[in-house]
C-alpha cells in the first residue's frame, strides 16, 4: 500500500476460552471500504475478506506474508496481557494485477502458538 493512502482501520481481539490468543489489525484503503460496512463500529459477520467479496465483488489473487518474532507493541501487550515475545504475522492481500486490497497484522502470544510447515524436498 502506498504511503499516506487513506485507510479504514479495523481491530479485533481473538480469544480461546477466556485467554486472548491474537490481536489483529486490518488496514483497508478508503476507496475500497467506501460503500461497505467496514466503516461501522459493529463486528463484521464472516470477516473482512468475505464482506469485500460479497459487497464489492473483489477478486483476491495472492497474499504476501511475513512472519517474525518480536516484542509486542505497547497496545498489543495490553491486549495480550503480556510483554513476552509474540509471533508477528503481516499479510498483504493482492488482486490479480498486484494491487493491495488490504493489509493485516497479527500479534500472537508465543506461549500459545506453534507453527508447522510441510513441504517437498526435491
Amino acid at each position: 500500500m502506498a504511503e499516506r493512502t487513506p485507510v479504514i482501520v479495523r481491530k479485533r481481539v481473538a480469544r480461546q476460552a477466556d485467554v486472548v490468543s491474537a490481536a489483529e489489525t486490518g488496514w483497508i484503503p478508503l476507496e475500497i471500504a467506501v460503500g461497505t460496512d467496514l466503516e461501522q463500529a459493529e463486528p463484521l459477520r464472516g470477516g473482512i475478506r468475505r464482506h469485500l467479496q460479497a459487497v464489492k465483488h473483489l477478486r483476491f489473487d495472492h497474499i504476501t506474508e511475513r512472519l517474525s518474532a518480536r516484542k509486542p507493541a505497547k497496545d498489543e501487550a495490553e491486549l495480550l496481557g503480556s510483554s513476552s515475545p509474540a509471533l508477528a504475522v503481516t499479510a498483504t492481500v493482492h488482486d490479480p494485477a498486484g494491487s493491495v486490497l488490504l493489509a493485516m497484522s497479527l500479534a500472537l502470544p508465543g506461549s500459545l502458538h506453534e507453527l508447522e510447515d510441510v513441504y517437498k524436498v526435491s
